[in-house]
Protein backbone atom coordinates (compact mmCIF):
# COMPACT_ATOMS: atom_id res chain seq x y z
CA UNK A 1 0.00 0.00 0.00
CA UNK A 2 1.03 3.28 -0.69
CA UNK A 3 0.05 7.16 0.37
CA UNK A 4 -0.40 10.14 -2.04
CA UNK A 5 -0.60 13.39 -0.33
CA UNK A 6 1.22 16.38 0.17
CA UNK A 7 4.25 17.82 1.59
CA UNK A 8 3.92 18.68 5.30
CA UNK A 9 5.90 19.33 8.14
CA UNK A 10 9.16 17.88 7.38
CA UNK A 11 7.67 15.20 5.03
CA UNK A 12 8.92 15.86 1.38
CA UNK A 13 7.26 17.89 -1.02
CA UNK A 14 7.69 16.52 -4.48
CA UNK A 15 5.68 18.79 -6.99
CA UNK A 16 1.63 18.65 -6.12
CA UNK A 17 1.59 15.23 -4.74
CA UNK A 18 4.10 12.44 -3.07
CA UNK A 19 3.96 8.76 -2.47
CA UNK A 20 5.10 6.93 0.49
CA UNK A 21 4.81 3.16 1.47
CA UNK A 22 1.71 3.37 4.05
CA UNK A 23 3.20 2.02 7.24
CA UNK A 24 5.57 5.23 7.00
CA UNK A 25 2.25 7.18 7.87
CA UNK A 26 1.58 8.38 11.35
CA UNK A 27 -0.88 6.19 13.15
CA UNK A 28 -4.30 7.56 13.53
CA UNK A 29 -4.85 5.48 16.69
CA UNK A 30 -6.75 7.19 19.27
CA UNK A 31 -7.84 9.82 16.74
CA UNK A 32 -11.74 9.61 16.84
CA UNK A 33 -13.62 8.82 13.21
CA UNK A 34 -16.52 10.47 12.57
CA UNK A 35 -16.28 8.60 8.89
CA UNK A 36 -16.09 5.19 10.65
CA UNK A 37 -19.67 4.20 9.61
CA UNK A 38 -18.38 4.74 5.85
CA UNK A 39 -18.25 1.61 3.82
CA UNK A 40 -19.55 2.93 0.47
CA UNK A 41 -19.82 5.60 -2.74
CA UNK A 42 -23.40 6.16 -1.16
CA UNK A 43 -22.78 6.78 2.62
CA UNK A 44 -19.85 9.67 0.91
CA UNK A 45 -22.82 11.30 -0.77
CA UNK A 46 -25.65 10.86 1.71
CA UNK A 47 -23.37 12.34 4.39
CA UNK A 48 -21.21 15.32 2.02
CA UNK A 49 -22.08 18.07 4.98
CA UNK A 50 -19.08 15.50 7.04
CA UNK A 51 -16.59 15.23 4.06
CA UNK A 52 -13.31 16.54 4.64
CA UNK A 53 -13.10 19.98 2.77
CA UNK A 54 -9.98 22.61 2.74
CA UNK A 55 -8.07 20.96 0.62
CA UNK A 56 -4.71 22.22 0.21
CA UNK A 57 -4.91 21.14 -3.64
CA UNK A 58 -8.43 22.43 -3.97
CA UNK A 59 -9.15 17.82 -4.58
CA UNK A 60 -13.31 17.13 -4.55
CA UNK A 61 -15.68 14.47 -4.22
CA UNK A 62 -18.07 14.01 -7.26
CA UNK A 63 -20.57 11.25 -7.81
CA UNK A 64 -21.12 12.10 -11.92
CA UNK A 65 -19.65 9.00 -12.94
CA UNK A 66 -22.83 6.73 -11.08
CA UNK A 67 -21.53 3.54 -12.46
CA UNK A 68 -17.73 4.36 -12.25
CA UNK A 69 -15.72 3.67 -8.32
CA UNK A 70 -14.25 7.19 -8.93
CA UNK A 71 -14.95 9.62 -6.11
CA UNK A 72 -12.65 11.51 -5.30
CA UNK A 73 -10.58 14.05 -7.75
CA UNK A 74 -7.58 16.39 -7.89
CA UNK A 75 -9.42 19.30 -9.59
CA UNK A 76 -6.05 19.06 -11.99
CA UNK A 77 -6.78 15.46 -12.57
CA UNK A 78 -3.62 14.83 -11.58
CA UNK A 79 -5.13 11.59 -9.54
CA UNK A 80 -8.35 10.40 -8.31
CA UNK A 81 -9.17 8.24 -6.31
CA UNK A 82 -11.75 5.42 -6.35
CA UNK A 83 -13.34 2.90 -4.17
CA UNK A 84 -13.59 -0.98 -4.88
CA UNK A 85 -16.93 -1.77 -4.01
CA UNK A 86 -16.15 -5.63 -3.46
CA UNK A 87 -12.92 -5.12 -0.98
CA UNK A 88 -13.71 -2.00 0.25
CA UNK A 89 -10.05 -0.50 -0.08
CA UNK A 90 -9.94 2.79 -1.88
CA UNK A 91 -7.31 2.98 -4.69
CA UNK A 92 -5.24 4.84 -7.36
CA UNK A 93 -5.13 4.04 -10.83
CA UNK A 94 -2.18 3.71 -12.65
CA UNK A 95 -0.69 2.70 -15.57
CA UNK A 96 0.72 -0.71 -14.55
CA UNK A 97 -2.48 -1.37 -12.43
CA UNK A 98 -4.26 -0.59 -9.02
CA UNK A 99 -2.32 0.63 -6.16
CA UNK A 100 -4.18 0.34 -2.71
CA UNK A 101 -3.87 3.84 -0.57
CA UNK A 102 -6.11 2.50 2.10
CA UNK A 103 -7.44 -0.39 3.33
CA UNK A 104 -10.76 1.14 4.07
CA UNK A 105 -13.38 4.23 2.86
CA UNK A 106 -13.28 5.07 6.95
CA UNK A 107 -9.65 5.37 7.04
CA UNK A 108 -8.85 7.07 3.55
CA UNK A 109 -11.58 9.38 4.52
CA UNK A 110 -9.65 10.40 8.26
CA UNK A 111 -6.92 10.73 6.85
CA UNK A 112 -7.50 12.57 4.54
CA UNK A 113 -8.92 15.23 6.56
CA UNK A 114 -5.97 14.84 9.11
CA UNK A 115 -3.63 15.79 6.35
CA UNK A 116 -5.90 18.77 5.35
CA UNK A 117 -6.27 20.19 8.70
CA UNK A 118 -2.15 19.49 8.97
CA UNK A 119 -1.42 21.37 6.10
CA UNK A 120 -2.91 24.24 6.80
CA UNK A 121 -1.69 24.37 10.64
CA UNK A 122 1.87 24.20 9.30
CA UNK A 123 1.66 26.46 6.80
CA UNK A 124 -0.32 29.07 8.71
CA UNK A 125 0.12 31.84 6.38
CA UNK A 126 -2.35 30.65 3.69
CA UNK A 127 -5.30 30.87 6.85
CA UNK A 128 -6.78 28.02 9.11
CA UNK A 129 -10.21 26.24 8.62
CA UNK A 130 -12.27 26.26 11.51
CA UNK A 131 -13.02 22.97 13.94
CA UNK A 132 -9.36 21.89 13.96
CA UNK A 133 -8.06 19.94 16.77
CA UNK A 134 -4.25 21.55 16.45
CA UNK A 135 -3.00 18.27 19.02
CA UNK A 136 -3.89 16.05 16.48
CA UNK A 137 -1.74 17.79 13.41
CA UNK A 138 1.13 18.69 16.28
CA UNK A 139 1.58 14.48 16.94
CA UNK A 140 0.92 13.93 13.40
CA UNK A 141 3.78 16.53 12.38
CA UNK A 142 5.62 15.41 15.14
CA UNK A 143 6.22 12.21 13.54
CA UNK A 144 7.72 13.70 10.55
CA UNK A 145 10.25 15.51 12.79
CA UNK A 146 11.36 13.14 15.12
CA UNK A 147 11.88 10.64 11.73
CA UNK A 148 13.86 13.54 10.20
CA UNK A 149 16.11 13.90 13.38
CA UNK A 150 16.86 10.53 13.46
CA UNK A 151 17.70 9.43 9.44
CA UNK A 152 19.70 13.40 10.16
CA UNK A 153 21.34 11.51 13.57
CA UNK A 154 22.40 8.39 11.33
CA UNK A 155 24.03 9.63 9.01
CA UNK A 156 25.78 12.30 10.88
CA UNK A 157 27.11 9.31 13.16
CA UNK A 158 29.13 8.21 10.04
CA UNK A 159 30.81 11.38 9.33
CA UNK A 160 28.43 13.19 6.46
CA UNK A 161 27.62 16.70 7.08
CA UNK A 162 25.08 19.21 5.65
CA UNK A 163 22.91 15.97 5.50
CA UNK A 164 19.40 18.18 6.03
CA UNK A 165 18.61 19.32 2.60
CA UNK A 166 18.81 15.68 0.72
CA UNK A 167 17.09 13.79 3.39
CA UNK A 168 14.02 16.34 3.58
CA UNK A 169 14.13 14.68 -0.15
CA UNK A 170 14.05 11.10 1.65
CA UNK A 171 11.08 11.60 3.78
Amino acid sequence: MKWFGTGIGRRNDVGTYGCWPYESLPSLSGVANKFAHFKTKADVFDNEAMLPKNSPTACYFSNDEIDSEEFFFDQQGCIVWSLDAATGQVYVAEEDGRTIVSPTLSEFLLRVAVENDCWFVDKRNWGNPENVDESVCRKYLDHYETLFNKTKAYFESRGFRNTEYWIEGLL
